[in-house]
């Protein structure tokens, strides 16, 4: 083996980098788990049972909430403290989180959205609104054709549109009054240049807008993307529990205002007086015996010592509080506010020339404590005072954040200057080449700026969206005209996230949902069960398997498995990418793949050892004849995970990625790896057996005319074409709503239900659409499908059906729950909505073109991979034809059994990616048998085609064998024990692992003869 040494300092560099990558999860997880103990210690159920009052329900929710609220406080209190510490480096666990291998959200739980911008409101709004009629006539068939092409930029479509119905009308000419870069004399390329740049602006506004509530949300570990080229954003929630609030903030319209400001020397003394009085306000508050009314619902409890709960509910009366340091307690009593918020003040600074409205600074575990303050003590400030947080910490990688004052100077108590008056907002630059934004606003803003920075000079205007400020420019002068900049310390970059930000106003790009997900936490911690016990059966069921059939040779495969899991693991957590319920499928499927690879080399081995050769000899031949059949399989199956990566969305990508990934390292591991292994072993003069008697030959000697039974095999399969396409055209598929569109509720009742009935009263419910209702599990759980107020978007739409499904299957609950806890599934019960999708139609009709158009470019891409690796056309078109019979004969399989056998059989995402799956695996089959088909070819030139092909075909036989056994086992493994969500997905993979065997010895090599004999026959005749 030649460059051992490099291969081991590569294979031991890459073991390092994966401890490292995986030691982030480590302590990331050991800190989940203190905060999880703490949550959860005695003192959180003792506070529920005396606000409980006795009451079982009302003490269970209050346990929920207090352990919530606890594991926040522990998370909040550590989150920049070091937890990991490599000597070189140290980690906070908020690096650590960061780092992390990421859970998608079918195994943890969660809210999964896709947003689309509305890039038409955009351009109407260009257009001043425009009521030219022949731009409204371009604007409605844009739009129209934009629902079918969602792909496809708008502005390309309003481009095209318009030149279809006149493209010597001018766009100009509707553009030029509101759009400033615009003349009448511009052209029309130059008037869609300029509208791109403004769309494109306001698409990046919309996503910055959404990234600044979602960071302020509170969710660890959020996901927000932009999706490609598309008018779309991702946005993935773990752990949210009340998807109502969540749309609400995705879809709310952004607030710009101007707002005049508190000078530091004007508000500072009511900030010290407002210490002060909390040193006697917290001291009260912990010390009276008050009566407080809590309302929970729809009841009302007393809670006679909330004051004492208050401090045990955030943990100040554990241990570890008392062990403080006196002196800082000391502090902490006596500066309540100011322990907590740093005033603006510097050392030896002279107040009286202090200017600007910082009030000061607070670490973000700090906020909402220091916002609880200054409420307690709002007597003490003016009441036109109103503080707002900023939107970015002071200095980047820190967690401290400026306390800003606010002035109320109007009757009702809104900002004097919205951001609708804003026309137009850009980063510049300055003389001196520092970076400033210049903005311009209409006449009314102009009037109202002109009295506001007349009024200010000197003095700050600060600019605050959604409740966040953004900046706090000072006035130097009377701005006049509509037209200022905004000067100060900024990066190019935070130059034009503050114009994005301004322009806010100026164009409107709403955000709608058009699809939507909820996992409840419940569903997702069954999904981890049931596919960690798959995982780990197959994983052992492969082991076994191997030794059983390859003696300690199957041993040093076991071991070559061990390492490819650890450094697949590894890779993903370092590529930050997502582990998904159909990535670990993925990853169980690459364990049967990974086998492959070995069982290649050790028939090879054996084959040379039958030949009479040595143990050494016969491994390093081994190793390079089946090098080429390895390299061509495992790039034929890497090709169709890349086009699923690319066409696949959510967890469909996560499949992909473990598929590919696992396919590379199990192509490290099996070939060097296991051959180090191998190599060790012989150093020390000991030997590798690779059988036991009875799989020492076996199927070594079987000649089975294959090329001579093909009319039999052409007549079996031409029969399930047939009854497939019969089935398919007649009978049709059960299609999920990725494909049709609609929302499904998975709900658990807490008895057997009918799903016959259940449809009955829901769609009685739903004025009488009737509903699609599955069992989906057990008998106590069914999904509901829906296309009710498909077209109709919203938060009272969602509530509307919310309410009427709620109303629709309360009668079939021994006990009835309350809405909130139908609709939120609680944990401690978990009955009631356990997931929930939406999936508008526009969607759906991008995933169904999508899908099509990803097993057709899989299909075509593998037909020119062969062509152009076996120099045989032939051997690609009957690749192709083999290909084509195992899609369409496992689609007749759904489309024949959909309704009848006991699980989903639903046509949707998983259904696409299991038939690219197969794709892959059938391809992988048929190259091996043609690897060995070429390669008899220069060997035995004098023998004809039909033994050349027969001989391979035998030769591949075991490894055919095998190859099938591991993973068809995995997969069975999967089936069984990987849970509902999936057994529909790994239903369709076991019946293309059968076919794709099938097919690449009875259709693809009996096809890829009948097109080559005559060409062959010519060769022959010419020698």
């Amino acid at each position: 083996m030649q460059n051992k040494g490099v291969i081991k300092f590569f294979a031991i560099l890459f073991a390092l980098i994966c401890v490292y990558q995986l030691s982030f999860t480590f302590f990331a997880n050991r800190i989940d788990q203190k905060a999880e103990d703490y949550a959860n210690a005695p003192v959180a159920k003792q506070i529920a049972e005396e606000l409980g009052q006795g009451d079982k329900l009302r003490t269970n929710y209050y346990h929920d909430s207090i352990i919530t609220v606890r594991n926040r406080y522990f998370i909040d209190s550590v989150g920049n403290e070091v937890v990991y510490n490599i000597g070189i480096r140290k980690y906070t666990y908020k690096e650590c989180k960061a780092r992390e291998l990421n859970l998608g959200l079918d195994l943890r739980g969660g809210m999964n959205v896709l947003m689309e911008v509305s890039t038409s409101d955009v351009v109407r709004a260009l257009s001043g609104y425009s009521n030219d009629v022949f731009f409204n006539s371009v604007m409605a068939d844009a739009v129209q054709r934009h629902k079918v092409e969602a792909n496809s930029n708008f502005v390309d479509i309003f481009a095209t549109v318009w030149d279809e119905k006149d493209k010597n009308a001018s766009m100009a000419s509707v553009f030029s009054y509101a759009m400033k870069d615009i003349n009448p004399h511009s052209t029309n390329t130059e008037v869609i240049r300029a509208i791109k740049n403004e769309t494109n602006s306001a698409f990046d506004r919309t996503y910055q807008i959404l990234r600044q509530r979602i960071d302020k949300f509170g969710v660890t570990q959020p996901n927000v993307q932009k999706l490609g080229q598309t008018e779309r954003i991702l946005v993935e929630l773990p752990g949210v529990k009340d998807p109502e609030r969540v749309r609400k903030l995705l879809q709310g319209t952004a607030q710009l205002e101007f707002w005049e400001t508190y000078e530091f020397t004007e508000i500072i003394p009511a900030v010290q007086q407002a210490n002060d009085y909390l040193v006697s306000a917290v001291r009260l508050e912990k010390q009276a015996d008050t009566t407080k009314q809590i309302a929970v619902k729809d009841v009302t409890v007393s809670d006679s010592s909330t004051d004492d709960l208050l401090s045990r509910l955030a943990g100040t009366t554990d241990s570890s509080s008392q062990n403080n340091a006196l002196d800082e307690a000391q502090f902490r009593e006596n500066n309540p506010l100011f322990s907590i918020m740093m005033p603006s003040i510097y050392q030896g600074e002279d107040l009286n020339k202090r200017t600007g409205p910082v009030v000061g600074y607070s670490r973000e575990k700090d906020i909402p404590e220091v916002n609880r303050l200054l409420e307690l003590a709002k007597s003490k400030f003016p009441r036109n005072v109103k503080f707002v947080w900023s939107v970015k910490p002071v200095q980047p990688n820190t967690d401290i954040y400026t306390l800003i004052a606010l002035k109320i100077t109007t009757r009702d108590g809104r900002a004097p200057l919205g951001g609708d008056v804003i026309t137009d907002a850009r980063q510049d630059y300055q003389q001196n080449g520092g970076v400033e934004i210049s903005m311009s606003m209409n006449t009314e803003g102009a009037r109202i700026w002109k009295n506001l920075t007349g009024a200010n000079i000197g003095k700050s205007v600060a600019i605050v969206m959604d409740n966040m400020a953004y900046s706090w420019p000072t006035v130097n002068n009377e701005i006049s005209g509509g037209r200022s900049s905004i000067t100060g310390v900024f990066s190019v970059e935070e130059g034009k996230d503050l114009a994005n930000v301004l322009k806010a106003g100026k164009l409107p790009a709403p955000a709608r949902i058009v699809q939507e997900a909820v996992v409840g936490p419940s569903l997702g911690q069954e999904a981890i069960s049931s596919s960690l016990t798959s995982f780990l059966l197959a994983f052992l069921l492969i082991l076994i398997y191997m030794f059983v059939f390859y003696n300690r040779a199957g041993l040093i495969a076991n071991l070559a498995l061990l390492v490819n899991i650890f450094f697949l693991f590894g890779v993903l957590t370092s590529l930050g990418a997502v582990l998904t319920l159909p990535g670990i499928a993925g990853i169980v499927l690459t364990l049967g793949m990974a086998v492959d690879a070995n069982v290649l080399i050790f028939e090879r081995i054996k084959e040379e050892l039958r030949a009479g050769k040595g143990i050494r000899m016969a491994v390093d031949d081994g190793y390079k004849h089946a090098m080429s059949a390895i390299i061509d399989s495992n790039v034929t199956t890497l090709l169709v995970g890349i086009i699923l990566l690319y066409f696949g969305t959510g967890p469909i990508q996560g499949f992909a990625t473990t598929l590919s990934i696992g396919i590379l390292t199990s192509l490290f591991t099996a070939i060097f790896i296991s051959r180090l292994i191998m190599l060790a072993i012989f150093k020390r003069n000991k030997s590798i057996s690779f059988s036991h008697k009875f799989s020492q030959n076996f199927l070594a000697k079987v000649r089975f005319p294959f090329i001579e039974k093909r009319f039999l095999n052409y007549t079996v399969s031409i029969v399930l074409t047939v009854a497939a396409l019969a089935s398919i055209f007649t009978r049709g598929f059960s299609y999920g709503i990725d494909f049709s569109g609609g929302r499904t509720y998975v709900v658990r009742f807490d008895n057997v239900v009918r799903t016959d009935e259940v449809r009955t009263y829901v769609a009685e419910a739903l004025d009488g659409d009737e509903p699609e209702v599955k069992t989906f599990g057990p008998s106590n759980q069914v999904k509901i499908t829906t296309k009710y107020k498909i077209n109709e978007t919203g938060d009272e739409v969602e509530q509307d059906i919310s309410n009427r499904l709620y109303n629709g299957v309360t009668r079939f609950f021994r006990e009835v729950p309350t809405y909130d806890e139908f609709s939120k599934a609680q944990d401690g019960k978990m009955l009631g909505v356990l997931s929930y999708e939406v999936v508008g139609p526009t969607v759906a009709t991008d995933i169904t073109r999508g899908a099509f158009i990803a097993v057709l470019i899989s299909i075509i891409g593998i037909f020119l991979y062969i062509f152009i690796r076996f120099k045989r056309w032939q051997y690609g078109v009957s690749c192709a034809i083999s290909l084509i019979h195992d899609t369409i004969v496992t689609m007749g399989v759904f489309s024949l059994f959909w309704g009848i056998l006991p699980f989903s059989l639903d046509v949707d995402q998983h259904f696409i990616a299991a038939i690219l799956t197969i794709i892959g695996w059938s391809v992988n089959d048929t190259v091996i048998i043609f690897d060995r088909i070429r390669e008899n070819m220069h060997l035995y030139p004098k023998r004809s085609l039909m033994e050349k092909m027969n001989l391979g075909m035998n030769e591949t036989l075991p490894r055919t064998v095998n190859t099938f056994g591991t993973t068809f086992v995995v997969v069975l493994a999967m089936f069984i024990f990987g849970g509902e969500v999936i057994r529909g997905f790994t239903f369709c993979i076991m019946i293309g692992i059968a076919l794709g065997t099938y097919s690449s010895i009875f259709v693809a090599a009996p096809v890829a003869y009948d097109m080559s004999k005559k060409s062959e026959a010519k060769k022959i005749s010419k020698a």
